[in-house]
């Protein structure tokens, strides 16, 4: 009872803390419903309790388990206690800090403050008397804990009332490690599990600066020699490409996410048959770019990528790190606002890889996951729906939705462990990787699925984008180099449409397609980095954080810039391959002009929050 009242306690404290930090920050909040600030201060408890657990979680087995006056369990009571007022204390002042912090930044506290330990060792007494009323709050909170904190006794008890008391030990363990989890959920509690509309200012509104310290990632110190860029916002507008006609018709657009689909596994030079030969039937018919790169090594890089035109430079997913909730102008949301019908198509958990959460903060208005397939029968046992099947649901989902809608759909098969239906294990050959079957599988279920929407009356004002999220196992010596590792095919297809046009000779990589979709529907796209694969010229570029380094590729050359801000090698090359070292000092220039227009606005924009506007 004693603990219970403890809990209660500490959550209407940090309920009120959410009242504070949004009564001070008003102006921000202003545009949410009264139902979007509701569901804020409700779904806000989730991450509330997770922090009442860590701190009371010693308490409880301190007082539940010792009951002998020895002095072992005098201390562990009174270590559990102190535990607590300070967890308690340290949680208050920083999210009353944060109501200050959140003004200047428009995020949540995180480990990244510790960037600038050095600077709060050399100020934490000015910083004190500066913002004093933090300093003294938290102290009343502590005194008002400190004062009415219940007694708790040692006494003895008896052998009969064991099994009660090991139950209810059991039982508020079980509470509280399911508090701590979050749920029974497969991913723990995350910074993303507040992501769940696609108003970032919900998710905002719905932490606490306690749980994003906690659970933040620190990612690597961002390097200084690229954070020296006064601007405050690094958008801008690309003028519209003018060498073709656009449908007057609002185009759907689909998305379709091959997993581990290397360019390398379609065998285009090596005179051996294609693992994906519907795939190749699809390019031939539309626009297939040979020289297009994943912005990552993993699919959790994808969401910012595709959706938002958002490179990972940093080294760690933008997605695990606090500054996911830096201001965004993605794809989703900006289709939206032109009336298209948004969704997301993934038959694994909701929650995997966080790609829900990101979503709905990107602007995709529905997201269909594992949990809202109709039947178990088509899991393949490990990760989600076997692709044929998914695919199928896909379509029959889509051709749901009223036009123009705007459709992710993203495979699953050909990840590892690569499990194919048992009606199909003989339909397709092994080949020499272990990957190389599962993608044969893929790509038939492709084919069912274009089979199934090709009747549909929305598949002929459709412009489909096939990629790959990233390119996976080789064997084929060609790839297996700084750029190999992220060569992945894109290709374009519409049914109505000849893109013979399209100059496939250019350069690309996933960060371009929110700047190309908007191009290709008639909307001036705003963006930081990328530029639209439909320009007429040869040109284009790609840029992957590989090892210690960051790689640049354009038409001209290949080169390494290292994180201090020196080149550390330059080749020259023939269409992207046959890379040849040149000297250094004679392509300084192109080093200079990667470093000035993409290195230094992503990391100065990704630290500052200044990517695009607060305004937005």
């Amino acid at each position: 009872i004693k603990s219970i009242k403890l809990v209660l306690a500490g959550m209407i404290l940090l309920s009120l803390l959410r009242a504070l930090f949004f009564i001070y920050n008003f102006n921000f909040f202003e545009t949410l419903t009264f139902h979007e600030v509701i569901y804020s201060f409700f779904h806000g408890l989730r991450f509330d309790f997770y922090c009442v657990c860590l701190a009371i979680i010693p308490l409880i087995l301190s007082s539940q388990f010792f009951y002998s006056k020895h002095t072992f369990c005098k201390l562990s009571l009174k270590y559990s206690k102190t535990w607590f007022l300070f967890s308690i204390s340290l949680f208050t002042f920083a999210i009353v800090a944060d109501i200050e912090y959140f003004t200047f930044t428009t995020k949540h506290i995180t480990k990244n403050i510790l960037d600038i330990g050095n600077d709060l060792n050399d100020q934490w007494f000015n910083l004190l008397t500066q913002y004093f009323p933090v300093s003294l709050l938290t102290a009343f909170v502590a005194f008002l804990f400190y004062k009415f904190f219940p007694r708790y006794s040692l006494d003895t008890f008896k052998r009969k009332e064991l099994p009660l008391r090991l139950s209810v030990l059991f039982f508020t363990c079980l509470v509280c490690f399911l508090g701590i989890r979050g749920g029974t959920q497969s991913k723990s509690l995350g910074i993303g599990h507040a992501c769940t509309t696609t108003n970032g200012k919900v998710a905002d509104l719905t932490l606490n600066s306690a749980f994003t310290f906690i659970r933040s990632k620190r990612i690597p110190r961002l390097p200084s020699a690229f954070l020296k860029d006064p601007r405050t916002s690094f958008s801008k507008k690309h003028e519209l490409s003018t060498h073709f006609e656009r449908p007057k018709k609002k185009q759907n657009i689909v998305f379709i996410i091959l997993e581990s689909f290397a360019l390398e596994y379609l065998n285009l030079d090596n005179n051996q048959a294609s693992h994906a030969p519907y795939l190749m039937e699809i390019a031939e018919k539309g626009a297939f770019f040979k020289k297009f790169f994943s912005n990552g090594r993993t699919s959790i890089d994808l969401g910012p990528s595709i959706l938002c035109g958002l490179p990972n430079l940093a080294g760690a997913p933008l997605i695990i790190t606090p500054y996911q909730s830096n201001n965004l102008e993605c794809l989703p949301e900006k289709l939206s606002e032109l009336n298209y019908q948004t969704s997301f198509f993934h038959g694994t958990k909701r929650n995997s890889m966080y790609f829900d959460s990101f979503a709905f903060k990107s602007g995709i208005q529905q997201y269909f996951g594992l949990e809202d397939y109709p039947t178990k029968k088509d899991y393949n046992g490990v990760w989600g729906i076997f692709d044929e099947e998914y695919l199928q649901y896909s379509a029959k989902e889509i051709s749901k939705f009223k036009s123009p809608f705007f459709s992710v759909v993203f495979t699953l098969s050909s990840h590892p462990p690569y499990v194919i239906p048992e009606k199909h294990s003989d339909k397709f050959s092994d080949g020499s990787l272990k990957v190389h079957k599962s993608i044969q599988y893929a790509d038939f279920a492709l084919k069912r699925f274009f089979e199934t929407i090709k009747e549909e009356d929305w598949y002929k004002d459709t412009l489909f984008i096939l990629t790959a999220d990233h390119a996976y196992k080789s064997d084929q010596i060609k790839f297996q180099d700084e750029v190999g590792y992220f060569r992945v095919p894109l290709i374009l297809f519409h049914p109505s449409m000849d893109l013979s046009w399209v100059n496939t000779n250019r350069i690309g990589h996933h960060v371009d397609l929110k700047a190309s979709i908007l191009d290709f529907i008639g909307e001036a796209p705003n963006t930081v980095f990328g530029e639209s694969i439909f320009k007429s010229e040869d040109g284009g570029s790609a840029y992957n954080l590989r090892g210690e380094g960051i790689w640049y590729l354009d038409q001209e050359a290949f080169l390494t810039v290292r994180k201090d801000g020196s080149t550390s090698a330059v080749y020259s090359h023939k269409d992207t391959w046959n890379h040849k070292e040149e000297d250094k000092d004679s392509y300084q220039g192109k080093s200079d002009f990667f470093i000035e227009s993409i290195l230094k606005p992503y990391f100065t924009g990704l630290k500052q929050n200044s990517w695009y506007s607060k305004n937005n």
